[in-house]
């Protein structure tokens, strides 16, 4: 039996768009408890701010942003060593990338904006790392990461005394939601 050209270059772009859909099922389920873990982050500042004060709020922030951080780097050098996850390590450095601009410009404006523009300004800083990585590894993440963006400024332009409400419901719910479905879907 001879197979043609036509039927091998089938053949191999077969071959080539499965490894595509298993490396992106590899980063889904490598990504899933991540966005669950910063959508529990979310809802809970988020909804400290909606229950209580601003100012508890940004307590809340300060404490649990970093321990989120030390464990999706603590996650990501885990998948790197013993998953041999190759891109762990460069979306590691592109989140480390993001803290560092977003530290910075934080700092030289920090003076001038509102609680709401604060959150607004942390929240779709980190959806852009979503978008980012939404380009690398699948489409899931760069719609979550727009649609995230988009319930953050609406809510900011919109919501007025609401805004922690939106943001604890539609964008901690919405990553926590986005997280578990990944699990479910690509498990």
């Amino acid at each position: 039996m001879t197979i043609t050209a036509d039927e091998a270059a089938e053949a191999l772009a077969s071959i080539d768009d499965v490894a595509k859909r298993a490396r992106m099922a590899l980063g889904y389920e490598a990504g899933a408890p991540m966005l669950m873990l910063w959508g529990v982050i979310w809802v809970i500042c988020f909804g400290v701010g909606w229950l209580e004060t601003h100012h508890a709020a940004v307590v809340a922030w300060m404490w649990l942003a970093p321990i989120g951080g030390l464990t999706s780097c603590a996650w990501g050098l885990w998948r790197q060593k013993f998953q041999r996850d190759k891109t762990a390590g460069s979306i590691g450095w592109l989140w480390l990338a993001m803290w560092g601009f977003g530290i910075l410009w934080y700092r030289l404006l920090g003076h001038v904006i509102s609680y709401e523009q604060a959150c607004t300004y942390w929240s779709t800083l980190a959806m852009f790392v979503y978008i980012v990585t939404g380009l690398v590894w699948g489409r899931f993440l760069l719609w979550c990461g727009v649609a995230i963006t988009l319930v953050a400024v609406s809510a900011y332009l919109w919501a007025g005394p609401w805004y922690d409400g939106v943001m604890t419901l539609a964008a901690g719910g919405g990553l926590l939601s986005s997280g578990m479905y990944l699990r479910w879907w690509y498990r």
